[in-house]
């Protein structure tokens, strides 16, 4: 069964503002603490979860895109 990492790069999709976008990522992963929130927001490559099936892997990148945010799904070998 193939697997998947959830990436995440950053970059905000024009159509949102970055403020609403980021909030709406710490809440999505329940980040409160704005500092810790800031360091998703770095410009870094970050895996935001790892190891997820087709189907969760397929939910969570399209809630991503909802919220605003460009992610990518990594298969894994």
């Amino acid at each position: 069964m193939n697997k998947f990492n959830l990436t995440f790069s950053c970059e905000i999709l024009s159509e949102h503002k970055p403020e609403d976008a980021k909030r709406r990522f710490g809440r999505m992963f329940h980040i409160e603490d704005p500092q810790r929130l800031e360091q998703f927001f770095s410009g870094e490559t970050i895996i935001v979860r790892r190891n997820l099936e087709r189907k969760a892997a397929a939910d969570l990148f399209q809630k991503m895109r909802t919220i605003g945010l460009v992610a990518e799904l990594v298969k894994m070998s």
